[in-house]
């Protein structure tokens, strides 16, 4: 049978009479009409014969379905973003749906093991658990009261929990000398270094009125301005000192009680800040004087009766300030909401719309604001409570990055030069999104450095901070999930990376790689290191704690990479800001270049967490080479060594000892942590040698923080000037718009004295109190008034 051979059928060759060949896609008019279609484009033949304006060809359906399906996927992505952001900001039930919801494994992992963040008392020291419990009845003894509840973010509970689950792991040797043995019980009073417990010294004020000579009262403000007002603009510069210097230059004056109640305060602050440096006016035994005056003359019942003003508010943030930087803690806590809520009233929180404030007084207003602000949330974070100042409860727009006050003249701007002029709208980093935080950071990168240009940053720090002890620290943790917590460390770690990256060049401390810049003397750059450093070390701290150990068989369970990458972020704050000191000891750097009434405060953190370090053992690390990913527990010579870490705390042990020589609240710091390590020397082998001792330091510095052998703030001779001064002379001579009736009781004035007074204070009374205190200063013409102004003179 013959096989059959396949033919290839011959190819056609195309000629040119034939029809064309069929088109791939028909334009929609086509299809429609179901006419052929050539597929000419712009136009086929047959839309352009019926005249129509356009032919349109739709994708193929494959096409079409495909790019549906990419633009779903974008916005799948962006609602997933959205929601994550949510669940941040919300927390609870809702935080946990939105979790299921999106099939977060890591959210799944955690509520698995049923919100386990180290929530067994047993193995965690100072973690977030019975954050909202207190463990001690706090009104059971006087100094109970006087340091009251410290909660979970407060270095004094760190110290306290750290030394709890020391006793409770038995770590105590029988090889500690006795001198460093605990002693008397482990409550938070008994770790509390500050002098919350100290009364203060109330000097009788005969005459609150007296004034100090002229040269002392220069140098005491001058100092102010130069440690302190950069730091907290409290007041406004330039008016307040053209209004201190009418009061000395002899003309007739007439200020009011409150003015000379933040008179008085600055001068407070300044003797405190003499006191402590060794250095400057040497008229700092006055400072109790100047305190009771002021509080004399504004603070006392005042507070209670009288309705606030912005006087009555600046008064009362520098007393709030001055009670942090004497350690008293509890009493600036209450002191600073008291402004704080004073200055709620008179809506200094919110954005002010009112075209009737020129731009320097408008800006004082918001300067004034977020200077409480700051000492609120400072505040909070030493506590460790709940701050007044709750989520969403301001609305005033940040200061000026520039030197609109800084020019010494009132009533000159220069404001206009800048490039934030020409519409560059600043906002809070927190508030922000990533692309426009990078164009408010361009902008700023332009503008001049300035103190206010550093306020602008160190505030802004302080939002971060104060969202990370309102989200991280709140009282419904556990019902929130560790899942969400540690989504939060994430979010605002990554905002505090934002806010660094953003830092003017005259004020970075750290390279694009994390490095700190050689030792600076810059006041700005070394105040923003240490609040940034502090900052990470709050967020952090929920994660340095001890392995979870099961109760039953003993085992402990490691940490995840997540847990010991925070721990280790903690860690290397605390070191980053012992690096910042210089190796050798010098109080005067202290008060020269930080930020001096919170210096302690940071430098305990930092002390604090690298104690725990030691205690709770080195966190484990990873490192990768080529292919292999080794495990270790900190290499000699890297920044988390216990070498490293024993000696940066060696180095803070010996700031402290160095501080506790002028400060009481210091002395008392050291004792504690120096007591500390010496009880976990032995088990832990560690070398303790070149520490100074605890004889080093007087046992004590006298009630209201005196020097040895000084009980009074006031000389004998200044006592008796006082006690002699014409009462009825000062105070009719400072009888202003803010006079108290109840003054009348201490003198009988001539009729045309009083006359002349009563048409002053009408004319006064009229006038809008405001930040400037423009209204505390007239011009009498009236000539018994003259007379009794020349009798104070003569007793000042």
């Amino acid at each position: 049978m013959v096989q059959k051979i396949p033919i290839q059928r011959l190819r056609r060759e195309r000629r040119e009479n034939e029809g064309q060949q069929r088109t791939t896609r028909a334009c929609d008019t086509c299809r429609q009409r179901k006419m052929k279609c050539d597929g000419n484009r712009p136009m086929c033949a047959q839309c352009q014969a019926q005249g129509l304006a356009t032919c349109a060809y739709s994708e193929v359906k494959a096409v079409k379905v495909q790019r549906q399906l990419e633009s779903a996927n974008l916005k799948i992505k962006a609602y997933e973003e959205l929601l994550k952001d949510i669940s941040h900001r919300i927390g609870g039930f809702l935080a946990k749906r939105i979790a299921s919801v999106l099939n977060d494994p890591s959210a799944k992992q955690s509520e698995h093991r049923n919100n386990a963040f180290d929530a067994s008392s047993s193995s965690s020291i100072g973690s977030l658990d019975d954050i909202g419990t207190v463990s001690e009845d706090l009104n059971r003894s006087e100094e109970s009261r006087a340091t009251g509840y410290m909660g979970k973010n407060s270095e004094v509970t760190w110290m306290q929990r750290l030394e709890f689950g020391t006793t409770r792991q038995r770590e105590d040797s029988l090889e500690t000398p006795p001198q460093y043995l605990l002693r008397g019980d482990d409550s938070i009073a008994s770790m509390n270094y500050r002098l919350d417990h100290d009364r203060l010294s109330d000097p009788e004020v005969r005459n609150a009125f007296v004034l100090p000579p002229k040269a002392l009262a220069d140098q005491l403000f001058q100092i102010y301005f130069d440690k302190v007002h950069h730091s907290m603009p409290i007041i406004r510069q330039n008016l307040f000192m053209e209004q201190y210097n009418r009061l000395f230059s002899g003309s007739p004056i007439n200020p009011g009680r409150k003015w000379l109640a933040i008179f008085n305060m600055v001068l407070t602050i300044s003797s405190r800040f003499c006191r402590h440096s060794k250095q400057g006016a040497r008229g700092y035994s006055d400072e109790n004087m100047f305190f009771a005056r002021a509080k004399s003359l504004s603070i006392s019942e005042n507070v209670l009766y009288d309705h606030e003003d912005l006087q009555q508010v600046q008064a009362e943030a520098l007393m709030g300030f001055y009670f942090l930087a004497v350690s008293q803690i509890n009493r600036s806590w209450k002191m600073i909401g008291i402004a704080a809520r004073s200055g709620i009233a008179l809506g200094l929180n919110l954005r002010r719309t009112s075209n009737k404030f020129d731009s320097e007084s408008s800006e004082s207003r918001k300067r004034l604001w977020w200077s409480i602000f700051h000492l609120e949330h400072l505040l909070s974070v030493m506590t460790g409570r709940v701050s007044c100042l709750g989520d969403g409860s301001c609305s005033a727009p940040p200061p000026l990055p520039t030197g609109i006050l800084e020019y010494g003249v009132p009533g000159v701007s220069q404001f206009g030069n800048e490039p934030l002029a020409q519409g560059c709208g600043i906002q809070w980093t927190i508030c922000q999104r990533h692309e426009q935080i990078e164009a408010q950071q361009a902008c700023l990168k332009s503008v001049a450095s300035s103190p206010s240009l550093y306020f602008f940053y160190l505030v802004d720090l302080s939002l971060i901070m104060h969202a990370i002890t309102n989200r991280v620290y709140s009282t419904d943790v556990f019902q929130d999930g560790w899942a969400q917590i540690k989504s939060r460390i994430g979010v605002y770690s990554e905002k505090m990376d934002q806010w660094l990256s953003g830092l003017h060049a005259s004020l970075a401390f750290e390279d694009i790689h994390g490095n700190t810049f050689p030792r600076s003397n810059s006041c700005y750059q070394v105040s923003l290191a240490l609040h940034y450093y502090s900052a990470r070390i709050v967020l952090n701290r929920p994660c340095l704690t001890r392995p979870q150990i099961d109760s039953k068989s003993g085992i402990r369970f490691p940490h995840s990479q997540f847990h010991n990458n925070t721990a280790l972020a903690c860690l290397r704050a605390s070191l980053a800001l012992i690096n910042i000191l210089p190796d050798q000891t010098e109080t005067g750097w202290v008060y020269n270049t930080t930020s001096w009434w919170s210096f302690l405060h940071f430098l305990m953190q930092a002390t604090i967490i690298m104690l725990i370090h030691m205690s709770v053992g080195s966190v484990p690390t990873r490192a990768e080479k080529g292919a292999n990913v080794e495990t270790g527990e900190g290499a000699v010579g890297i920044s988390e060594s216990p070498e490293i870490v024993l000696a940066a705390t060696k180095k803070a042990l010996h700031w402290l000892h160095c501080l506790g020589g002028s400060d009481e609240a210091a002395r008392r710091a050291f004792h504690i942590c120096n007591n500390y390590l010496h009880r976990i020397a032995p088990s832990k082998g560690l070398d303790l040698s070149g520490i100074p001792s605890n004889i080093g330091l007087s046992q004590t510095f006298g009630t209201a923080d005196y020097p040895p052998g000084e009980t009074s703030s006031s000389t004998p001779q200044q006592q008796n000037q006082s006690n002699s001064a014409p009462q009825h002379a000062q105070s009719t001579a400072f009888r202003g718009f803010d006079y108290n009736e109840r003054d009348d009781m201490l003198f009988q004035e001539p009729e045309e004295t009083q006359a002349s007074l009563d048409s002053i204070q009408s004319s006064s009374a009229v006038l809008d109190t405001d930040i400037d205190m423009s209204e505390t200063i007239s011009y009498p013409t009236n000539a018994n008034l003259d007379d009794i102004l020349f009798l104070l003179g003569s007793n000042i």
